[in-house]
């Protein structure tokens, strides 16, 4: 997941710079720096990380889950009739809300 993440995000930082992006936004996770044992949000800060070097100006916004991402969180997890979902506190929010804060 680390690789991927930091990967996909340098490669779109390099795309960016060559097209003459002025600005990069990137949607993380609300507590990305306090859970270490979480392997998406290592990953999460990680790519956090490459953005803030990246060498284009941008935001991260942090947003808590969205209610839309439960199901898929649900089946990250999934092995047969079983589900390990991580003991995680969350507040979800909605995806609309997410982008018009990321918008604005």
């Amino acid at each position: 997941m680390i690789g991927f993440l930091v990967t996909s995000s340098a490669n779109i930082l390099a795309a960016e710079q060559q097209a003459g992006v002025g600005h990069h936004v990137l949607l993380s996770i609300i507590g990305v720096d306090r859970t270490r044992d979480y392997p998406h949000f290592t990953g999460r800060l990680a790519q956090e990380t490459t953005v803030e070097h990246g060498g284009i100006p941008g935001t991260i916004v942090r947003a808590t889950e969205c209610f839309e991402f439960a199901e898929s969180t649900v089946q990250w997890g999934t092995e047969g009739d079983f589900s390990d979902v991580p003991p995680l506190l969350m507040q979800p929010v909605a995806v609309d809300d997410v982008a018009h804060r990321a918008g604005s």
